[in-house]
């Protein structure tokens, strides 16, 4: 998914997780205690709109959600109110089947794409009313396998399973490409925060880094890394560390990431349920989530990360119940 919404939080925050059900066409709704990794079922969010939903963004602010369903070829957005209900604002067609997204920190740009067909839509957003403006449609030669932006460069990163391409934001969005590395078998993208590094996972046991200019994008010193099983990645807000999902071999792992974006294993374990699909950690770094596509579930891990006399890892706590076929999953913060 695209975003996380909400800043750092405090004791007075709210927080929410929420997942894209593919089979199930809903939405689940979850409320998240991060502190011990606790989760109250809050019910899932139906709409006509919402069919095969593969792809979630939010807001930074915690205000909006967007849902990409590819088995309609729709975008819908929605409205999160303060208790975690979801108000259904618009539904958009981007001419294609949207899978998922990619939004800018300052909830103005987003970006639909689709891992059906290689295309992309571009929009810009009003993050108080939830709403989209179409500003246009493209395509790359390859099938996508994730899309970042990076606002502090104008930027936006696609990968293929073929390569990875720098692109220049220009007039109403559109993207005017710069360069690319060959990336053959990409399955995963994710940009580090706070820095203008990109991860992509090569062929789920790979890990290239690149630091990203306005004209390249540069492999770090010893990218790539070999890894253990890698098919998606999540940060956390300094970007210290990252998460990652091996979807087949059924793990999570925890790494350190120092400066130049080298990564340590900390930890692997095997997950909650079968098949982790995508991973999601919260705002304050204590709760990590991971979407189990086989078993219909959610799984929640506290994170300790060492000193006191704690060994740095991930443990899991809680197995939830989701909707059919959870693709995505994100966290906000209200």
């Amino acid at each position: 998914g695209g975003g996380g919404g909400g800043g750092g939080g405090s004791e007075s925050s709210s927080y929410f997780f929420f997942t894209a059900n593919k089979d199930g066409s809903t939405v689940s709704r979850y409320s998240l205690d991060p502190s011990n990794a606790a989760v109250v079922t809050l019910g899932d969010y139906q709409n006509t709109a919402i069919s095969g939903p593969t792809g979630l963004a939010a807001t930074s602010n915690g205000n909006c959600l967007f849902i990409a369903s590819e088995g309609n070829s729709t975008i819908e957005s929605v409205k999160i109110d303060s208790t975690g209900e979801l108000i259904h604002q618009q539904s958009y067609q981007p001419g294609f089947a949207p899978s998922d997204f990619a939004i800018n920190s300052n909830d103005t740009s987003l970006y639909a794409y689709s891992r059906i067909e290689p295309k992309y839509a571009f929009y810009s957003v009003n993050a108080v009313d939830c709403l989209l403006e179409f500003k246009g449609q493209s395509s790359v030669n390859d099938q996508i396998a994730g899309m970042e932006v990076i606002e502090s460069l104008t930027s936006v990163v696609i990968s293929t399973d073929v390569n990875t391409m720098l692109f220049t934001i220009g007039s109403m969005g559109s993207l005017i490409p710069v360069s690319s590395v060959n990336t053959v078998g990409a399955a995963a993208l994710m940009r580090r925060p706070s820095a203008e590094q990109i991860f992509v996972s090569i062929g789920v046991q790979t890990l290239a880094i690149f630091s990203v200019s306005t004209v390249s994008l540069n492999p770090i010193p010893g990218s790539p890394q070999s890894t253990n099983m890698i098919s998606n990645m999540a940060f956390e807000k300094d970007g210290n560390y990252m998460y990652t999902a091996g979807t087949i071999q059924g793990s999570v792992s925890m790494r350190s990431v120092d400066a130049e974006g080298a990564t340590t294993l900390i930890s692997t374990i095997a997950s909650g349920g079968t098949y982790p699909i995508a991973v999601a950690v919260d705002p304050t770094g204590k709760t990590l989530i991971t979407a189990n596509y086989q078993s219909n579930d959610v799984s929640t891990y506290l994170i300790t990360h060492g000193g006191g006399g704690e060994s740095a890892g991930i443990s899991l706590v809680h197995n939830t119940s989701s909707g059919a076929l959870p693709r995505d999953v994100v966290i906000v913060t209200k």
